[in-house]
């Protein structure tokens, strides 16, 4: 059958060019032939028509192959545009990157830079992927801006402080340190202690005017500013008005109350250089019979522990009082958390021995606690017999840290004792102590109950040996009188 040429369409494949044909069947039709490319012995050619032909075959007759293709022709243009896409922000960002560009400070090992050296990364010009090395020495490094970096450097770590609130990560400053390595001692245990503490009594007490404005200059610096002695309670002068409280042991932080702040005094009675001699007045049972009242009294200011009875006990402990504290549980079991008439009545009757001297409410150590001492506060003021302040939670977390720190002592809190002696340091020229002894036995083998007034025993939550040893070794440097025996 003859072959009738019509030039239905051009193709152009491999450089040649091909020419589809007609041609008439039996019954008259006409049928696109075969196009048949003029490529000789171009081979890329001849592969090219064969697998045309193949492809227009299989589309003619199988409609399935037909949506498979167009399925996968679809895929790969998609999969094209996107990775155009991608393949474009990249670029955008690399150009980005490079104008940006930084010189990266790249400190060798062998050749570590210096403690006061500052790295400094300087911002690179835009066609210059070289990274240089900036190195200035004792150079300030620049003000934060969107662009440039700083680097630290590996040699100057500045770990972030912590705040002095923080109650289960305590901040033990170098100053802190410092202070605990000075004031470490090596005293022996058991037996080997008590024949020790016999030779420090038969010791005649000198006071050391350079010890103790040494430990004053030390402690001063290991208690920082929020460590002074006018801070040791709330005043309107160092709690600003809606201060967030922060408990010292247990409880979420909390504005001060109005109804609280109101009540705070101007200004401290703790100024520094007040007076000349102090009293420190503990509650051990080491004191009955020592008719240290006297001497006791003979101070300019008395501070006493926990509403720890004079009336009485007189000879032994006197009666006069300037500052004492008062623990919370004193009033939920002695005082029946107050409750009614006859319980303000008993707790009046218990203040109207410390009548005039400063009462102090750790208000701010737990805060289940708090509404019942602003109670005690308020029965206290209205009966016009002692002053109630409260104690400021910051000051006594540091100074807790301080001795945390020199004891080795963990998590444990100081006792009152030592916390109140360690206050007392910027206001009182020399400091005497009376009623520490936290042994079941005196040095001479008497029997000494853990408070003069009561047969309360001991508690575990203070280290109180490690404070006694503490107590000694300033009593041995001549900064502070320990008593330990009868005054007269």
């Amino acid at each position: 059958m003859a072959a009738v040429t019509s030039p239905f369409r051009v193709w152009k494949l491999g450089g040649s060019t091909i020419r589809p044909s007609l041609r008439f069947d039996g019954t008259g039709s006409k049928v696109l032939a075969h196009p048949r490319p003029s490529c000789g012995r171009n081979l890329p050619c001849w592969l090219g028509h064969r697998i045309w032909l193949t492809c227009r075959r299989h589309l003619l007759h199988s409609r399935v192959f037909l949506l498979a293709a167009v399925v996968v022709g679809m895929t790969l243009l998609l999969r094209s545009s996107a990775s155009g896409v991608v393949q474009a922000d990249e670029l955008m960002v690399e150009e980005g990157r490079e104008k940006a560009a930084l010189r990266t400070t790249r400190v060798s090992k062998k050749n570590p830079p210096l403690g006061n050296e500052t790295i400094i990364v300087i911002p690179a010009r835009a066609n210059n992927s070289r990274s240089d090395l900036a190195v200035h020495k004792d150079a300030e490094p620049p003000a934060p801006s969107p662009s440039p970096l700083q680097l630290q450097t590996p040699t100057d770590p500045r770990p972030p402080k912590v705040a002095p609130h923080d109650r289960n990560s305590p901040n033990f400053t170098k100053e802190m340190r410092h202070f605990a390595e000075s004031y470490a001692h090596s005293y022996p245990d058991g037996d080997q202690f008590m024949a020790y503490v016999k030779t420090v009594i038969k010791r005649k007490w000198e006071p050391s005017l350079n010890n103790t404005n040494q430990f004053r200059r030390d402690i001063r610096a290991a208690l920082a500013e929020v460590g002074k002695s006018k801070n040791v309670y709330l005043t309107k002068h160092n709690t600003p008005r809606h201060k967030v409280m922060m408990y010292y042991m247990a409880g979420k932080p909390a504005k001060i109350a109005d109804r609280i702040w109101e009540t705070l005094p101007n200004d401290s009675v703790f100024q520094a250089d007040r007076f000349k001699v102090c009293s420190v007045v503990g509650s051990s049972g080491i004191l009955k019979g020592s008719k240290c009242g006297e001497e006791i009294d003979r101070a300019d200011f008395v501070f006493r522990f926990n509403l720890a009875p004079v009336r009485g006990f007189e000879t032994d402990v006197g009666e006069k009082t300037n500052f004492t504290t008062l623990n919370p549980t004193f009033i939920m079991y002695k005082m029946n958390s107050i409750k009614n008439t006859s319980d303000v009545a008993k707790f009046t009757e218990a203040l109207r021995q410390f009548q005039n001297s400063f009462l102090y409410l750790p208000g701010f150590a737990v805060s289940g606690s708090l509404r019942l001492l602003v109670k005690a506060a308020g029965v206290a003021s209205d009966a016009r017999v002692t002053k109630p302040v409260y104690g400021s939670p910051d000051h006594f977390l540091v100074v807790s840290n301080l001795w945390r720190k020199t004891h080795n002592s963990g998590l444990k809190w100081p006792s009152t004792g030592i916390y109140g002696i360690s206050s007392l340091f910027d206001t009182c020229d020399r400091i005497n102590v009376f009623g520490f002894w936290p042994f079941a036995k005196s040095s001479a083998g008497r029997v000494v109950p853990y408070h003069y007034n009561n047969n309360v025993k001991a508690t575990k939550v203070h280290s109180f040996d490690k404070e006694f040893k503490t107590l000694l070794f300033l009593h041995e440097k001549g900064i502070i009188n320990l008593h330990l025996t009868s005054c007269r």
